[in-house]
């Protein structure tokens, strides 16, 4: 949109006349419609009062569809960025809840196990809605669907099947295990999908 443009339109926004804005700039009306039909520009200084008139930055002023998409892009990467955190953030849960209704941090007696079962439950929907959106954006490849089910091994039986008899040792390589795989998932494959 050329500036002349984006002066009537947001002075037609803001139901202001062209006399109001000659009148609150100190200019003539006719000064106001020839800005407005391109036959000339306001000086810098005019520019400046217009966009604190209008209740704008200057750049919008001038360039609006720059600002707007600069502001598309941060918006953009912002929603990315949730996405892979949520992504890892959705198996570290569902890691951490399992673990501890397996009871791996303690005997769950009563309602404990059902508290750990609530932190699966939470990592699982963090997993669909952000399953759902990545299926959107890209189709699953082999190679990640691989790395997925190596990741629900590390996460639901890895700790199980160690012969080690050492406490905590089983938890801890399958937390190595769920660290890594959720680490080459996001650098492979989730950083390509959601670039921020």
């Amino acid at each position: 949109m050329a500036l002349s443009d984006n002066i009537r339109c947001r002075r037609t926004e803001l139901k202001l006349s062209q006399e109001a804005v000659a009148e609150r700039l100190g200019v003539s009306r006719q000064a106001v419609s020839k800005w407005e039909t391109g036959q000339s520009e306001p000086s810098a200084e005019k520019l400046m009062e217009l966009a604190t008139l209008f209740e704008i930055s200057l750049a919008e002023l001038i360039d609006p569809q720059g600002v707007k998409q600069v502001q598309n892009e941060a918006e953009k990467r912002v929603h990315h960025t949730k996405m892979r955190v949520g992504r890892s953030a959705g198996y570290i849960l569902l890691y951490i809840g399992y673990s501890g209704f397996s009871g791996f941090f303690s005997q769950n007696a009563g309602l404990a196990a059902y508290y750990w079962l609530v932190i699966a439950l939470i990592g699982i929907v963090l997993l669909l809605f952000t399953s759902l959106e990545l299926f959107k954006k890209r189709r699953l490849q082999k190679g990640q669907c691989l790395l997925g089910v190596l990741l629900l091994f590390a996460i639901l039986w890895l700790p199980r099947i160690f012969p080690f008899e050492a406490a905590g040792l089983p938890f801890f390589v399958g937390s190595v295990c769920t660290a890594l795989l959720i680490a080459a998932l996001d650098i492979l494959y989730w950083r390509k999908v959601w670039k921020s």
